[in-house]
């Protein structure tokens, strides 16, 4: 794995959003770029909020995974929350499963 491997997902996952979508909503493509900060990093929530703003941070939330659970479960849990989920949250989780 490259230095840049990490990077490349959620730079394409706003590719997608930018380009193929015509995206320009900078909330909506900070979080594509961000959306799995918390579930691969030890960056926490209020790390991310503090940093960042707040309507960003719930976008990743949103679309953040429990890693405690089995990757069928959090697959399943996915299908459940995806209609409760923002209208910005549903783009980039879109995006991320392309």
């Amino acid at each position: 794995m490259t230095f840049l491997e990490p990077f490349r997902h959620p730079i394409a996952v706003a590719n997608v959003l930018a380009i193929e979508a015509a995206i320009s909503d900078p909330v909506t493509l900070c979080a594509a770029v961000l959306h799995d900060t918390i579930e691969d990093t030890e960056t926490t929530a209020a790390e991310l909020e503090e940093a960042l703003a707040a309507q960003i941070t719930q976008i990743v939330l949103e679309v953040t995974d429990d890693k405690s659970f089995p990757k069928e479960v959090r697959k399943q849990l996915q299908i459940e929350h995806a209609p409760q989920l923002s209208h910005q949250a549903k783009t980039v989780k879109l995006a991320d499963k392309i």
